[in-house]
């Protein structure tokens, strides 16, 4: 395995890396984002980039691949969400919809057509990529959401939030079907 020293990891980036993804099933490759709105491609066996991909807006917070593995997606401090094609090295898709930092991408598993993103806003949204709209938000935490998970069958996510609340969402109806309250545990 490749062994990344700081110096060779930093370099092509020129700035902070702000968000990685590592999926080795795919190919052993890795995702990284930077303070300065560039998403690079990387693969185990090169100590170069693949692919960089620049025009994010700003500071890229979250990274991640969706089911196809030629789709890479970032998410932006701005809100901004941006799916890149690795083959054809440009946009697939672009969208704007969160009111803050998007922290997180959850790619639907079994559908290249979706992804949910979380953010700082509160919100949980679910995205069309060709409708490239939103096609659902979900609102009900009370904090910037930290951590997310898909059902293995896509019909409800799991949100946990800085406030310590874990919610199960249903994806088909909109509504917290169960919450647990970590920060209050006895």
């Amino acid at each position: 395995m490749q062994k990344f020293s700081k110096t060779e990891y930093l370099a092509p980036h020129g700035s902070l890396i702000t968000a990685a993804k590592v999926v080795p099933k795919i190919g052993n490759l890795a995702l990284t984002g930077d303070d300065s709105g560039v998403v690079s491609v990387w693969r185990f066996d090169s100590e170069r980039p693949l692919l960089n991909f620049s025009g994010n807006g700003s500071s890229i917070s979250a990274v991640n691949f969706l089911a196809k593995p030629t789709l890479a997606v970032a998410g932006t401090q701005s809100g901004s969400v941006n799916i890149w094609d690795l083959e054809t090295q440009k946009v697939h898709a672009s969208v704007k919809g969160h009111r803050a930092a998007c922290n997180l991408i959850v790619p639907f598993q079994t559908d290249t057509t979706f992804v949910a993103t979380c953010a700082a806003d509160k919100t949980i949204k679910i995205w069309d990529l060709r409708k490239k709209g939103s096609v659902a938000t979900y609102k009900g935490h009370t904090s910037n959401i930290t951590s997310a998970e898909l059902s293995p069958d896509c019909r409800w996510i799991a949100a946990g939030d800085e406030s310590g609340s874990l919610k199960l969402w249903d994806l088909s109806t909109g509504k917290v079907f169960q919450e647990f309250d970590h920060a209050n545990q006895s």
